[in-house]
């Protein structure tokens, strides 16, 4: 049971964190400095891992022993573990950052999107959602737009059907009316011109109900084709782009790539990708 089985030693570890401590990272394009700190995290990780796994075989020796390796376990990973979180921050932030860029490119769409349900949302708010999240917004929103164009249809049809029925009892109170002028032969002209006159006018209205009601028809169609035409649209948008990752994913695996041999950089607005291989490493 020797204490000084850890490894490595206090001072490397000591040396391995004063080097990593002020690693920093330019911007979302300093490449160089995002992988220099995640090789710094990685080596502090692995150190990190070393030293509980030394101290896990170590207090397994003897119960007496084992306070004493907690202690140096903790004091040595005490070292290194604030840095590696510091570093894990940086990169996170790094991420966070090109996130954040990507979903302002998308605004433009998803902006364009909602309009076609009718639908609004701040850019605080479309920056919040991640694309999945925006999915669900979108279709929640699709589904009011199309209740509230039913309930407006609805709306409609049953102020029709009112009209109409004002219209059959207007009838009903002519032909009573026919009746009675019937009886009264002294002003039988006279009736037989009101109603003819009464009768014009609710032929024509008769028309324009019906011409509405065509117009509102072919509105509901003209509505529903574009709904079509535009889901249409984007099924075949989210079929093209899946087929390219698809196409870029086979192309890293033919290719064996990771991110650590590798760097890929891409040109004409994402359609070009070249993968660069890490040819060696020196450190004097």
């Amino acid at each position: 049971m020797n204490i000084e089985k850890f490894s490595p030693k206090r001072a490397e570890l000591v040396t391995l964190a004063t080097n990593c401590k002020n690693l920093k990272i330019k911007g979302i394009d300093d490449t160089a400095g995002y992988n220099a700190v995640d090789k710094a995290r990685k080596d502090l990780k692995a150190a990190r891992v070393e030293i509980q796994k030394a101290g896990k075989s170590l207090r397994s020796e003897a119960l007496a022993f084992q306070k004493k390796v907690i202690d140096m376990e903790k004091e040595l990973v005490a070292l290194v573990e604030p840095v590696e979180q510091e570093l894990e921050e940086k990169l996170a932030k790094i991420d966070h950052e090109k996130e954040m860029i990507a979903r302002k490119e998308r605004l433009p769409e998803r902006r364009e999107k909602l309009e076609t349900v009718q639908a609004t949302a701040t850019d605080e708010e479309l920056l919040e959602m991640d694309d999945q999240q925006f999915q669900i917004f979108f279709y929640d929103k699709k589904d009011e737009f199309i209740a509230a164009e039913k309930k407006k249809a609805e709306d409609e049809a049953a102020k029709l059907a009112e009209e109409k029925a004002k219209i059959e009892e207007e009838k009903k109170a002519v032909q009573e009316q026919q009746e009675k002028l019937e009886k009264e032969k002294e002003a039988l002209e006279d009736a037989k011109k009101k109603i003819a006159e009464e009768e014009a006018e609710r032929e024509a209205d008769a028309e324009a109900i019906k011409k509405k009601e065509e117009e509102d028809e072919k509105e509901r169609k003209r509505l529903e084709d574009i709904n079509i035409a535009k889901e249409k649209e984007e099924a075949e948008r989210q079929k093209e782009l899946l087929g390219k990752r698809k196409v870029y994913k086979d192309w890293l695996a033919k290719n064996n790539y990771n991110k650590e041999e590798f760097i890929i950089q891409s040109f004409q607005d994402n359609t070009v990708f070249v993968m660069y291989k890490k040819v060696d490493e020196l450190t004097i």
